[in-house]
């Protein structure tokens, strides 16, 4: 999510090394009534790619406004947020809504 700018949701799934993975959009405020998918690379929204995130956000000017927590389960990120309240519409959000293993 970007602030009011756009909400983007993706459906990512690790099988064998491979990433397979879907999109969506609801359109935010901003939009009206209608969304187009952004690029994204997938491999961000992996375990790696949130750790990376998580990484990237704690080495930026975004830091002191960060909030990571991680799933009590897994460890791994589960969100990812920043708000710089001097800044309007700049805040992000990674969230985790749905975390599934699958044995093999």
């Amino acid at each position: 999510m970007q602030s009011i700018w756009h909400l983007q949701t993706y459906l990512i799934e690790v099988s064998n090394g491979e990433v397979i993975h879907s999109a969506t959009c609801i359109p935010a405020p901003i939009e009206g009534r209608t969304c187009k998918i952004n690029a994204y690379d997938p491999n961000d929204y992996t375990i790696d790619g949130l750790f990376e995130t998580v990484k990237w956000v704690l080495q930026s000017n975004h830091a002191k406004w960060a909030r990571i927590e991680y799933d009590p389960d897994y460890g791994f990120p589960s969100l990812i947020t920043f708000d710089n309240p001097n800044i309007l519409d700049e805040d992000n959000q990674w969230i985790v809504e749905e975390f599934t293993e699958f044995d093999q």
